[in-house]
């Protein structure tokens, strides 16, 4: 038989008397009993639970609560419950990769596939055709089901052939001619301590970026002057910010391996399907 020490209470089972005090903890009003390690800690003398050891585990050596949870043998929510019980103060998330790179150190020292040479040979390998998505097996059967998935799924979404949008109407151009794209495609890349990224419109066949630049958006400079300002989400941009912005993505792509091909607004309206597809297979 197994009796609870806070209320008197027996049990058949172990089981039993853990869950009656955890659950009376949570249930009181008055807090008479306690989370179930704390228990075992102060009824049972399992100093392993005591503040002092879990205060030395946390902050002293500095080890994350996963790890706490691991070497102890314990459910995290259960670990969590005692830390708040004796008030220690657990770190956001923040504080947390601080204390990582203290207690592990940074492995690449914060360099990035661009600076480190390991990363940098590795990221190389992995640039267009060598990427996993075209060298892993069946590529040829998987590349056909993809894009007759995201021709089905671009039909339902948009049942309208000719689009005005320029960006809908080349890629309805790229799946008449069924060739693999992404929309959307992100590119990372280190800049004063942070990750930061940029998108591009169209990934083609793995290795032509495309960019759709609107004459207003993109601020073209057959219509605009360096000193105009662009108000863009009711913010203001100068013109020539946002050409020094373009002009970074289109030399970041250029150094992780892509071919680019920008297309302006008034000349895409202008051009025939033909002519803009032969433009691509041109870049391709």
């Amino acid at each position: 038989m197994y009796k609870c020490k806070i209320c008197g209470k027996v049990f058949s089972r172990r089981i039993s008397l853990e869950r009656h005090v955890t659950s009376s903890y949570g249930k009181e009003k008055q807090r008479k009993h306690c989370p179930i390690l704390v228990y075992k800690c102060k009824y049972e003398g399992d100093k392993r639970f005591s503040k002092r050891s879990l205060d030395k585990m946390y902050i002293v050596d500095k080890k994350s609560t996963p790890m706490m949870k691991e070497i102890l043998k314990v459910n995290k929510k259960t670990l969590l419950d005692t830390m708040r019980f004796y008030g220690i103060k657990l770190r956001n998330i923040s504080e947390a990769a601080k204390n990582q790179i203290e207690r592990d150190g940074l492995w690449n020292k914060g360099l990035t596939k661009r600076d480190h040479p390991s990363i940098m040979s590795y990221a190389k390998r992995r640039i267009g055709k060598n990427n996993p998505y075209y060298t892993a097996p069946n590529f040829k059967e998987r590349q056909k089901r993809n894009i007759l998935i995201l021709k089905k799924a671009r039909k339902q979404s948009n049942n309208n052939k000719n689009p005005a949008s320029t960006e809908k109407r080349m890629a309805r151009i790229l799946d008449d001619q069924e060739l693999h794209y992404i929309r959307n495609f992100s590119l990372n890349f280190y800049e004063n301590g942070k990750t930061k990224w940029r998108l591009y419109d169209f990934l083609v066949e793995g290795k032509l970026l495309i960019e759709m630049q609107g004459n207003y958006f993109h601020a073209n400079p057959r219509m605009y002057d360096k000193d105009y300002m662009v108000v863009i989400a009711r913010a203001k941009k100068k013109t020539s910010d946002i050409w020094e912005y373009d002009d970074h993505k289109l030399k970041l792509a250029q150094s992780n391996g892509y071919e680019t091909l920008v297309l302006w607004e008034d000349d895409f309206v202008g051009m025939g399907d033909k002519e803009i597809i032969d433009m691509v297979r041109g870049e391709i």
